[in-house]
């Protein structure tokens, strides 16, 4: 099957959606509680605009592969994902909290379109026997994309933390779970140089996927499949 460059494409492009949707699923909520101060109810809220969008986009999927090449789409939704992410790596601690919201929405609406053309283009690419096989792949490669960038993420996030709290020698890792904590009662003098380290960290996340949907571009772009007939 990875004889074929689409379906390969495919299960990794599948791979890199994945990962970029479990770093907005937990950084969202943490950014929201820890800059805003939020309640954690209205923090996690923020994600629900994804899975909703998902699943109405989906719908549209086939459609949209008998009218366009499938890289286009892959690329064209990259692309605009991305812009709305450059939005959380400029901002500072004034972009509105409906940004997350929208922002998780486009997400939404985009893996709803990708993965699940994902899934059609590796089920159609193979021989009919294949076709569980091709579909085990893509799920292995969503599986893989949430492991892997739950770690690589979270990683970055830690480090970027360790950092930068080397410049406000007064902080500590306690007082940023005290920031990021709603229920904490204990007041924190340091409130701006706090926001900073976190923010910075938020935005080094946030980086790093950019770079994903840059990679997606590129990768998609090498893909020379044309149209695809879709039963």
């Amino acid at each position: 099957m990875f004889r074929s460059t689409t379906f390969t494409i495919q299960v990794t492009t599948a791979l890199l959606m994945s990962g970029i949707q479990i770093g907005f699923q937990i950084y969202f909520p943490m950014w929201i509680q820890a800059i805003y101060q939020l309640p954690a109810s209205v923090a996690g809220l923020a994600i629900t605009p994804s899975p909703i969008m998902w699943l109405i986009t989906s719908f549209f999927t086939g459609v949209l592969i008998s009218k366009y090449v499938p890289k286009y789409i892959t690329i064209t939704v990259a692309t605009i994902q991305g812009l709305f992410y450059l939005i959380l790596v400029l901002s500072s601690f004034k972009v509105p909290v409906v940004w997350f919201y929208i922002i998780a929405g486009i997400t939404g609406a985009g893996l709803g379109i990708v993965i699940t053309m994902n899934t059609m283009l590796a089920q159609a690419l193979v021989d009919e026997k294949n076709v569980g096989m091709a579909s085990s792949m893509v799920t292995l490669g969503i599986t893989l994309g949430q492991t892997l960038m739950t770690g690589i993420l979270g990683l970055i996030f830690n480090l970027t933390v360790n950092h930068n709290l080397k410049l406000y020698p007064g902080l500590s890792l306690a007082h940023l779970n005290m920031a990021i904590s709603t229920n904490s009662s204990i007041k924190i003098e340091d409130s701006v140089a706090i926001h900073k380290v976190l923010l910075n960290s938020f935005h080094n996340v946030f980086g790093t996927v950019l770079i994903i949907f840059i990679i997606i571009i590129i990768l998609n772009l090498k893909d020379k499949q044309k149209m695809l007939s879709i039963k």
